[in-house]
């Protein structure tokens, strides 16, 4: 279901979500994210093989409200099927066998 613009970078990569990629993920049918706290926002994620590096919303550090299931499965959904999914703790390459 890869969307957003994902980008490999060495042992990791950048994953940037616009406004409207996470309108359409929270909003999805049959899917949908009722009570989303990403939906209206921006989302850059960062991660390398040690985990996530760097997150923000809007461009601001964000790691107090976010909350960390809708993150997993936001990231989980844009990764699924790429070459970067080894790089998430919900879709690691145990997740796929």
């Amino acid at each position: 279901m890869s969307f957003g613009r994902l980008t490999r970078l060495g042992n990791g990569y950048a994953l940037y979500l616009s406004k409207r990629n996470v309108e359409d993920w929270a909003t999805r049918p049959g899917s949908v994210w009722p009570c989303s706290t990403l939906r209206g926002h921006r989302l850059y994620v960062g991660v390398d093989s040690n985990g996530l590096v760097d997150l923000t919303i809007d461009g601001k550090d964000a790691t107090e409200w976010i909350d960390g299931h809708e993150l997993d499965a936001i990231v989980g959904d844009a990764i699924r099927g790429t070459n970067c999914a080894e790089f998430w703790p919900l879709w690691g390459p145990a997740d796929r066998l």
